[in-house]
């Protein structure tokens, strides 16, 4: 899914799958530190990762 103010990327296969997904939300404070030096005006987050069980994950970006 891409628009003008968001876009989403589904990813189905990962090198930390196998990992709790506990891990892959660690990545949550990273990316926001680094969206906000690039676009403040953005956010990121997970909606789904394959470590909870799910088939593949799903990133969003969008406006905030």
């Amino acid at each position: 899914e891409k628009s003008p103010n968001r876009v989403v990327k589904v990813i189905t296969k990962c090198p930390l799958q196998k990992l709790p997904g506990a891990f892959c939300a660690a990545f949550q404070g990273q990316i926001d530190g680094i969206l906000e030096e690039v676009n403040p005006q953005l956010r990121w987050y997970q909606t789904r990762v394959i470590p909870n069980g799910f088939e593949t994950c799903e990133w969003v970006v969008e406006k905030k």
